[in-house]
């Protein structure tokens, strides 16, 4: 066989010779499986991404509606976020790669945030898709469960007094009132099912004499409703059941002439709607006579109680409601300036033993109101801070307020608490 033959033999082999084809076939094949490798490997860091974005974005919203009313609801967003979406998560960097937008609607009582994120991809850049953009979004209703409170003020001599600063305590107490109602309200005059109830006190509460069960009326008669006795005195029992002058005290003709005592200028205000109704009221105390916040304590519990029921002068008949009302809560927010002051004969130490046993008797199984406690500038408050502490549903109810802004700051707070949250979206 001549080269020339030998050649073309070896040429023929070599084109018939199919054992490289399959590696060819593999190296055109290896691209398309690498995208979708890396398609689904992207997209399944994409999914967690998302869903821990939005883990993040529903606690932030919860958190700013919350603090829906503070300076400091956006600093709360951040934090609750950053705490729920921890720098570096599949590589995404909260400084760089996040961007989160909060919206507060004051009107509809909603917040709303929006967050996108930026992730790298790991698989997809051999396709030439360097990134991936999610985002997620939530909506926070601020909508107050059905809600009757019962705001117990001291409004006693002291409250006219100024302040460190300057602030007459009464001004500040206004203030806070209003903040308050703005926690609870925000910009409706009324809200369906929520119902405030003022209770002014000092060393008595006053009355309307327009209340349905202020009649006949003594006369002469100051207004004030005198502590009744024992067990009466630390219950709810309504009129119905005890004599109605057990209720009164005339000047001098039902043995007390002293106004200076303990009789406030302005009348209790049982459980109203109007926002407005309830503002002018508080815009209206007065500071004067001394402190029993005992007394104050059962006439707010009576201002909530369904025994009570028909008995204030309401324009709704209805209330107040029953106490495991569905969807309804009852709550009781209590404020002094002072320790408690006896003077008809009581010790200091039975009237504080009476504030406790009432505040027992209103957290009790069956009633379970909640309560709120706040002391405010009081320079040696040992004795009613322990007592309010105890007092208070829990140690977080309690306030300790020695200045005009943290009144104000309890009272938002307190407000914000009774504020009941849910996702809308």
């Amino acid at each position: 066989m001549t080269v020339l033959q030998r050649l073309h033999a070896q040429f023929c082999r070599f084109r018939e010779d199919r054992r490289g084809a399959l590696a060819v076939y593999v190296g055109l094949a290896i691209i398309p499986l690498v995208g979708a490798l890396g398609l689904a490997t992207d997209v399944a860091r994409g999914y967690m991404v998302q869903s821990r974005l939005s883990q993040a974005v529903d606690a932030a919203a919860l958190a700013g509606g919350k603090v829906f009313t503070e300076d400091y609801r956006n600093d709360d967003i951040d934090k609750y976020f950053e705490v729920n979406f921890p720098d570096g998560y599949m590589g995404v960097n909260l400084d760089t790669d996040i961007t989160i937008t909060p919206v507060f609607d004051e009107e509809a009582g909603t917040v709303t945030i929006t967050a996108s994120a930026t992730m790298g991809t790991t698989f997809l850049s051999v396709l030439h898709v360097d990134e991936v953009d999610v985002s997620a979004r939530a909506v926070v209703q601020r909508a107050v469960k059905g809600l009757e409170v019962a705001m117990v003020l001291d409004v006693t001599g002291s409250m006219g007094d100024e302040d460190d600063d300057g602030v007459v305590k009464l001004d500040s107490l206004q203030a806070a009132g209003d903040e308050f109602l703005e926690a609870l309200y925000g910009d409706n005059e009324t809200i369906e099912n929520l119902w405030v109830s003022v209770v002014p006190v000092a060393g008595r509460v006053s009355f309307n004499p327009n209340n349905g069960w202020m009649s006949p009326l003594p006369d002469p008669w100051n207004g004030c409703g005198d502590v009744r006795a024992e067990p009466a005195g630390s219950d709810d029992t309504p009129p119905a059941d005890t004599p109605f002058t057990e209720y009164i005290f005339g000047n001098g003709a039902y043995g007390w002439a002293d106004d200076d005592l303990g009789c406030p200028g302005v009348a209790v205000l049982p459980l109203t709607a109007e926002k407005t109704t309830v503002s002018n009221l508080i815009d209206t105390l007065t500071a004067e006579g001394q402190t029993r916040m005992d007394v104050g304590m059962a006439w707010g519990w009576r201002a909530l109680s369904p025994r009570w029921r028909g008995v204030w002068a309401t324009e709704d008949a209805t209330l107040p409601l029953d106490y495991d009302e569905d969807q309804m809560d009852k709550a009781i927010v209590i404020m002094t300036d002072g320790q408690n002051q006896p003077w008809d004969g009581s010790t200091t130490t039975e009237v504080n033993d009476r504030l406790a046993d009432i505040c027992t008797a209103v957290k009790a199984d069956g009633v379970e109101i909640q309560v709120f406690t706040i002391v405010f500038d009081v320079a040696d408050g040992t004795t009613i801070d322990n007592l309010f502490e105890a007092c208070a549903t829990t140690p977080g109810d309690h306030y300790l307020s020695p200045t005009g802004d943290e009144l104000k700051a309890a009272f938002r707070q307190i407000g914000s608490k009774l504020s009941n949250l849910r996702l809308a979206e």
